[in-house]
């Protein structure tokens, strides 16, 4: 029997060996909270009954302890040192109990009676410290992780399917926070007080979200309260309601010393020897926390307190363990892309030292505002940075009232007959189904107002130009090409260094668009356009170019001569295709390629090897004809360019022949592309060793159609960083695949997609060990799921689609040999 088949007498669930040892830490909890009986007197009856709970408890463990059978060598070590040391502890609380009185009014009234002795404090302080000294050995005994576990919980799980499971309670949005919090709250390898932020601007959920954490876990602790603080800042106050909540008394101290001394004393020998939970929910700032902390001893026992704050330099403000969760809401969400290059194009960012590009200044400062909450994170990318991103709603609703107040006062009339006015149409931001009607711009763009000297008043020394009018039809592509005719007819928007039309279906775009000579972003994402005009070979200072999602398939020769280009995103569908680079012309600034097509005429040799100081590279290959020879001559120079891309961080490559099927993908060795840290491969590999030779930074991977025939988690199980695995239809066409013992360190998501082929797959003990979400799907000849997914207990979600409907019911039929393994599981979902 291994330490991974633990049984319960009379169940089929499996018990965890940490389980096992995490009841054997609660019945310490039991001996230390029976040695705070020889101290207590009748008048303290409220900490007795805070007793008498926790005792209840930690007797249901015990009984759990004694159901479980067949330990291996360790753990039989491991019970028969510490029930030694219970055994100590009990021959002193013996003699105690000799002297209770017998009756049937529950353990509290019993402990009335009891008399304090410092002999027995002294001793019982001594075992105390075996117990420590003990427990900090267990890595010795080959236990290196200790998770606490919710045996309650566990229970529950076994009663109904996963499917069934409850979502009422969950926190929509922060299911990660929730899961790292907790795990930070019942860990016991962190002994020591902790203290946990949990920072967010007004509405972001911070309360929410630790309610829920609080509620579902307070249950560990031997004394737990939750104090509301909002709106208080005296010291004194908070106090009496932290004691009120844990103590329960409203008597005023009688001491000598100031109310708030007088508070701390009595509250510090409450906490003292107890495991506690505290929230202070909505602490206002740094100094009240300041006036707080030396209440809460760190008496080296997993106590816990929880910080909801707006507060950042909270953190500042302490000198104990502390660890911060920040939360952000989902509304009015913008991608960082688009956010960063037009930043980088309004051209407001002064570099720092140290600052390699102005992109990577604009990230840092995005950074800088995030950590202040000034912008609030939504989505992150699996490596960890921001996908989108937006204005937390407080700060909405100030800019908003601040505007509102404007109007109200008569400002913004008064404005338009002042320099101001120019000040404030420098930035253009067209909302069709949010605007006022009556508002300049809107007229001048959706309605009839063409008056000639209003519009050089309102955007002749505009900078920035946005649409967001999303409507279907050709109506907004018509009024966007219309106004840009009339201001740049009447030199207007000639200072324009932004114009982005992302989503504004098939807009206009006149040939006086050549004029507008200092544009730096262009931006036609989503905008379906079928060509380029040929004006745009005049817009020789733009940085960004973004034809993402059009019908776009050629690029006009001048893209070469746009020395200054940094970011070109191209419609990959639409095969959007280079022409051959004039001679002198270069792009050595483009960071940013993604989307291109290659076929046998594209320029690769002496062209888009060129471009080599890319951090960014998404190619689509694809043999337009019989000349195979040829296209894979072009493979491989696709293959020596990729090679000399020193900067890059993300690689994106597919290959397909004349019938689109997956076709010959040549790679070269990619370890020494230190900063990469995203692929995505479509193609049959010709080097499948080539999995091998990964750099080690690598987060984020995808394979498909690589019909790699030998088994590849026994190789990408290595990468010490990868948190995220795709393998798509035929990336391995092998019958086993398996996760090799303490492989996949860091891997949260992964994916088996069409894996036809493969019949077993096993995960060994000690694998996957952070694994949140598993997915597969249409692997026909997969009949169970993986021996060994059992002890992956960090698994939050499954789902399974279009698979045989065999393998669908065992994990539907709580008696099916397969449930074990997925009991634990919190969502599982099943898709025909």
């Amino acid at each position: 029997m291994t330490l991974g088949h633990l049984k319960e007498k009379g169940s089929d669930s499996i018990i965890k060996p940490n389980e096992y040892f995490d009841w054997y830490q609660t019945i310490l909890h039991l001996k230390l909270l029976k040695d705070l009986a020889s101290n207590i007197k009748i008048r303290e009856i409220e900490q007795v009954e805070s007793m008498e709970r926790e005792l209840k408890l930690i007797d249901a463990f015990l009984k759990d302890v004694e159901a479980i059978e067949e330990p291996d060598a360790r753990l039989r070590f491991w019970e028969e040192e510490m029930a030694g040391i219970a055994q100590e502890a009990e021959a002193f609380i013996g003699p105690y109990k000799q002297n209770v009185r017998v009756e049937e009014k529950g353990f509290c009234n019993r402990l009335k009676n009891l008399k304090a002795d410092s002999k027995v404090v002294k001793k019982i302080s001594k075992i105390r410290k075996k117990i420590q000294k003990f427990t900090e050995r267990r890595i010795e005994y080959g236990i290196e992780h200790v998770e606490a576990f919710n045996s309650t919980t566990h229970k529950i799980y076994q009663k109904r399917p996963p499917s069934q499971y409850s979502e009422e309670s969950d926190i929509i949005g922060f299911e990660d926070h929730e899961y790292e919090i907790t795990e930070r709250l019942l860990t016991v390898d962190e002994p020591h007080r902790c203290i946990i932020l949990v920072v967010g601007m007004e509405g972001s959920g911070k309360t929410n979200l630790a309610k829920s954490i609080y509620d579902k876990n307070k249950v560990h602790f031997c004394t737990h309260a939750w104090v509301p603080i909002s709106g208080k800042c005296s010291a004194v106050e908070i106090l009496q309601d932290i004691r009120k909540e844990v103590i329960g008394s409203d008597q005023e101290p009688k001491g000598k010393r100031s109310l708030k001394e007088e508070f701390k004393q009595m509250l510090q020998n409450f906490f003292r020897e107890k495991r506690y939970l505290i929230v202070l929910d909505d602490i206002p700032m740094a100094g009240v926390w300041d006036d707080l902390k030396d209440t809460f001893p760190d008496e080296s026992n997993g106590s816990r307190i929880v910080i909801t704050t707006r507060d950042m330099d909270i953190a500042s403000h302490s000198d104990s363990r502390i660890f911060q969760y920040k939360l952000h809401l989902r509304n009015f969400e913008i991608p960082t892309r688009r956010l960063i290059t037009l930043w980088v194009a309004e051209g407001f960012l002064r570099l720092g030292r140290g600052d390699k590009s102005p992109e990577h200044f604009a990230e840092r400062y995005l950074m800088e505002l995030i950590d202040r909450n000034l912008v609030q994170v939504t989505e992150k990318k699996p490596n960890g940075k921001v996908r989108t991103c937006c204005l937390p709603g407080a700060l909405r609703k100030l800019l908003s009232k601040a505007r509102e107040d404007k109007i109200s006062k008569g400002q913004e009339k008064t404005a338009s007959k002042s320099s101001s006015s120019i000040q404030w149409n420098r930035w253009i931001v067209d909302q069709h189904n949010y605007t006022d009607a009556s508002n300049t711009s809107y007229n001048h763009i959706h309605g009839d107002n063409i008056d000639t000297a209003t519009l050089q008043a309102s955007y002749e020394k505009s900078l920035s130009f946005m649409s967001f009018d999303y409507r279907e039809g050709s109506q907004p592509g018509e009024e966007i090409g219309n106004f840009l005719y009339r201001c740049i007819s009447y030199r207007c928007f000639l200072l324009l260094r932004v114009l982005d039309l992302e989503r504004v279906f098939r807009p206009h775009l006149p040939k006086v668009l050549r004029k507008l000579t200092l544009l730096r972003y262009l931006g036609l994402r989503w905008t379906y356009l079928e060509s380029l005009p040929s004006s745009i070979s005049n817009l020789l200072k733009l940085q960004t170019l973004d034809v993402k999602h059009t019908y776009i398939s050629t690029l006009p020769p001048s893209i070469w001569k746009m020395q200054h280009l940094r970011h070109l995103y191209l419609s990959e569908s639409y095969r959007s295709r280079f022409e051959p680079r004039p001679s002198g012309a270069s792009l050595t600034d483009l960071q940013t390629l993604w989307g291109a097509f290659v076929d046998e005429k594209s320029p690769v040799n002496d062209g888009l090897d060129t471009l080599i100081n890319l951090r960014k590279l998404g190619v689509a290959c694809r043999c337009m004809s019989n000349q195979k020879d040829v296209m894979s001559l072009k493979l491989q120079a696709v293959a020596n360019w990729i090679q000399k891309l020193e900067h890059l961080q993300s690689l994106r490559l597919k290959s397909h022949d004349e019938n689109n099927q997956p076709w010959d993908l040549h790679i070269k060795p990619l370890s020494g592309h230190t900063n990469l840290s995203s692929v995505y491969f479509l193609g049959r590999l010709e080097t499948p060793s080539i999995i091998s030779e990964f750099p080690e930074n690598l987060i984020e991977l995808t394979l498909s159609a690589s019909a790699l025939t030998e088994d590849p988690l026994q190789k990408l199980g290595k990468l010490p960083k990868l948190r995220t695995l795709r393998l798509f239809s035929k990336s391995y066409v092998g019958k086993n695949m398996c996760c090799p013992q303490n492989s996949f360190p860091q891997l949260r998501v992964l994916k088996l997609w069409k894996l036809e082929e493969l019949e077993d797959w096993i995960v060994e003990e000690g694998a996957l060990s952070r694994l949140r979400d598993l997915e597969i799907r249409s692997c026909a000849s997969l009949h169970k799921l993986p021996d060994g997914l059992q002890h992956v207990k960090t698994l939050q979600e499954l789902k399974i689609s279009n698979m045989q409907r065999e393998f669908t019911e065992r994990t539907k039929d709580s008696n099916s040999e397969d449930w074990f393994k997925i009991e634990h599981v919190r969502y599982v979902r099943t898709e025909p």
